[in-house]
């Protein structure tokens, strides 16, 4: 599957995260807000000026374009088509995600 840079996910689409990219201080700051590696997330607006805005265990997160290309995803579609044929049925770790938001 392809992973791609979060800055470049049209608004609307949903996406897990599979990477981030970065030291190590932006991984922790990440990692306090809930952006975990299988964090499945909805890019709300990604136009082409300003923040990105994302949804994550119902909250929403303004990232800046470079902290938004330094995250590696893949769009939630494929994730599911692959889930499928392995017979999975939660791919995304949405029970990590909400621990982590604790």
């Amino acid at each position: 599957m392809e992973r791609l840079p979060l800055g470049l996910v049209k608004s609307g689409l949903t996406a897990v995260i599979r990477d981030i990219r970065g030291s190590e201080h932006l991984k922790q700051e990440l990692l306090e807000q809930g952006l975990v590696d299988g964090c499945r997330i909805k890019v709300v607006k990604n136009d082409t000026g300003g923040p990105l805005v994302i949804s994550v265990n119902d909250t929403r997160l303004a990232l800046g374009r470079g902290v938004a290309l330094q995250v590696l995803v893949e769009e939630a579609d494929s994730l599911k088509k692959f889930s499928r044929e392995l017979g999975i049925t939660n791919l995304c770790g949405t029970a990590l995600c909400k621990e982590v938001g604790k």
